[in-house]
């Protein structure tokens, strides 16, 4: 991904750590403003820690890409420079210094991906709500979607699908509230028929499909004036959120002692 300017800014200074001259400590990370800022919150030694606490996580492997970053960086590798450290790598690997400088670098990508995704601000926002809506001829659940995008991260439009079915809608940005970030409302009314469907099937569904260059924050509401009718939210980690409005049965205390009785 090289669409979200944060990640770009953090994948930079992952390279020029390891590009770093001496020993693997903390001192390299003098300068390096985004990781400290991001992995850190301000704190070198908790930077460094967490920079290793990662390099333990993921570790794919002796032919791995994440591996292969944090060895080239000076991890269990001897060497004061990179060059250094990508001989040390080629030797005991048992291939080109090249391929080790290719897996690095993909290392360094999904690292910084990894660093990214993992933090809670400056990412892109996703607020669904859905309410009944009574008038004289039907009831209808009106849904209103607000999208709020971290200005100079590449954007894609969401896709909205009722039963299916894409909607049309522009999902254009505009101004927000919120700073360094741009905003896009959206709404639309969906007719809802309780007698319609069994209880295990939904009345109706409403899903957004929204692809970014970083995970989406979601938020999810929802509101039935008629109390057999609930709503079921769920949200896909990497890219979409769904409501499911479903019927339900109650069972009074009077219905089962009438039961009960005879």
């Amino acid at each position: 991904m090289a669409d979200d300017p944060i990640r770009e800014e953090i994948h930079k200074e992952l390279r020029t750590f390891r590009r770093g001259l001496g020993p693997l400590t903390r001192q390299r990370l003098s300068g390096h403003d985004q990781l400290t800022d991001f992995v850190g919150h301000g704190s070198e030694e908790q930077t460094f820690d967490v920079l290793m606490h990662l390099a333990a996580i993921h570790d794919d492997g002796e032919d791995g890409t994440i591996r292969a970053f944090f060895e080239t960086s000076g991890m269990d590798t001897a060497g004061d420079n990179l060059d250094q450290r990508l001989k040390e790598c080629s030797r005991k690997r048992f291939v080109t210094e090249r391929t080790i400088l290719r897996r690095s670098d993909r290392g360094a990508v999904q690292l910084s991906e990894i660093i990214r995704d993992g933090y809670l601000y400056d990412r892109p926002l996703g607020n669904v709500y859905a309410a009944q809506v009574e008038n004289q001829s039907e009831s209808i659940s009106s849904v209103g979607i607000s999208i709020e995008v971290p200005e100079g991260m590449a954007y894609r439009r969401p896709k909205v699908f009722i039963e299916g079915v894409e909607q049309d809608l522009p999902f254009a940005l505009g101004e927000s509230n919120l700073s360094h970030m741009l905003r896009a409302f959206e709404s639309i009314s969906v007719s809802l028929d309780p007698s319609g469907p069994d209880l295990d099937e939904p009345v109706t569904t409403i899903e957004i499909h929204w692809v970014m260059p970083v995970w989406v924050s979601w938020m999810l509401g929802a509101h039935f004036m008629n109390p057999g009718l609930f709503a079921t939210v769920s949200v896909e980690r990497n890219s979409s959120a769904r409501i499911d409005v479903r019927r339900v049965e109650f069972k009074t205390r009077n219905t089962e002692s009438a039961v009960s009785a005879k």
